[in-house]
């Protein structure tokens, strides 16, 4: 059991106590919910493209056409590993809101991988069908001059959560974002904002060492004489894709958590849900 003070999720907060209370929330709960991540979402994409890297590799020791094996490698990725990294997004959208959901009503500590799957297979069409319908109504908007996109992207922010709590389904939970964003748009989109940067930032820490890495061992082929790249550049090329995808979904928990902590801002400024449990609990004491 984490030692960490529980975060009452049900109150309200302004901005900085979002992202404050975001990172306490991980600190407090970062190896159950991402344990719970890698082996329920993570594990079919990691081992595609490790698989993938391990085709690239042998290939090129093998003396293989350049061109060719990315040519091979691209229609693996478009026929694999495309929507095997739909499933894993979608997947991990649910691990954390489940948790989420878990943790608001006390279930998280005995709440085991076994069971936190199976809720979030039950749950992961109407996940899934949020996903799709916020990603096309955001490309659509984006084709419109691009901040269309931008305002339906953060109107539709807080639908995974909503549906995590209320069981909406993905139209009513698209709703539900709607209306609760409404209001307060411009400090939705603030949120996202700097809760996307953070976890882009925290991705650039891990990954740039490696492709640093990878620079230096190619400017040390040049140097050497060698006409082709060497293969250590691919290999260590291919350990920096890998880790900015891993890096990349193992960031979401942290941003979903923030939007999550602020749709429960946003519904407590407008409904009090919390207010009105706290005072039937006093009054059933």
């Amino acid at each position: 059991m984490s030692s960490t003070p529980p975060i009452e999720l049900r109150r309200a907060r302004d901005f900085g106590q979002v992202i404050a209370d975001a990172f306490t929330f991980m600190k407090g709960n970062w190896r159950p919910l991402l344990g719970a991540m890698l082996r329920i979402a993570m594990l079919p994409l990691v081992v595609l493209v490790a698989l993938a890297g391990a085709i690239a590799i042998v290939g090129l020791i093998q003396g293989r056409d350049g061109a060719a094996l990315i040519g091979g490698l691209g229609i693996l990725t478009f026929a694999l590993l495309f929507p095997v990294m739909i499933y894993t997004a979608v997947m991990i959208e649910a691990v954390t809101h489940e948790y989420l959901r878990a943790y608001g009503r006390g279930e998280h500590h005995v709440l085991d991988t076994r069971e936190l799957r199976r809720r979030c297979h039950g749950q992961f069409w109407s996940y899934l069908g949020i996903w799709f319908l916020a990603t096309l109504a955001t490309l659509i908007g984006a084709l419109m001059c691009y901040i269309p996109g931008i305002w339906i992207n953060t109107s539709f922010a807080l639908a995974m959560i909503a549906h995590g709590e209320e069981r909406l389904g993905a139209t009513g939970s698209l709703e539900r974002s709607y209306k609760l964003v409404n209001k307060k748009w411009w400090a939705t989109f603030g949120l996202v904002l700097v809760l996307g940067m953070i976890a882009g930032m925290l991705a650039m820490v891990v990954i740039v060492p490696f492709y640093i890495t990878a620079m230096v061992v190619m400017v040390m082929g040049a140097v050497g004489g060698g006409s082709e790249p060497p293969i250590l550049m691919f290999v260590f090329l291919g350990i920096g894709y890998l880790l900015m995808i891993l890096v990349s979904f193992l960031a979401i928990p942290l941003v979903r958590t923030g939007t999550g902590l602020w749709y429960f801002s946003l519904v407590e400024q407008m409904e009090g849900a919390g207010l009105r449990e706290r005072i039937q609990g006093f009054e059933q004491a």
